[in-house]
């Protein structure tokens, strides 16, 4: 695992193989968490595109890579849900005004 891992830092191309590896783990790891599978698929996809950018930030002192691949996973999974629940909680807003404003002409 270091010799890939150390490969992956110096070539960007071995980093096929370290997705090959573990694209299935962060999957399961997202889908348990949001059970949807699109949206575990996407986080698989980002959490595999922020690594691409951090590889080269991990040190055996952070730890085993497989568990700073889960720690990586977890956070995510949860800007996933936050940026989810933010979304969903602006269109709840824009009903809110829009049936307000519909309802209470003083709002108007």
């Amino acid at each position: 695992m270091e010799d890939l891992l150390q490969r992956c830092k110096e070539n960007m191309d071995a980093f096929g193989e370290l997705y090959r590896l573990y694209s299935a783990d962060v999957f399961r790891t997202a889908y348990l968490l949001v059970r949807n599978r699109s949206m575990a698929e996407d986080i698989t996809q980002e959490t595999f595109i922020l690594l691409f950018s951090k590889i080269p930030l991990y040190t055996k002192n952070a730890g085993s890579f497989r568990n700073w691949l889960y720690s990586v996973t977890m956070n995510t999974t949860k800007n996933s849900l936050r940026k989810q629940l933010s979304q969903r909680s602006s269109v709840i807003a824009a009903f809110l005004v829009i049936y307000l404003t519909e309802h209470f002409s003083f709002l108007r």
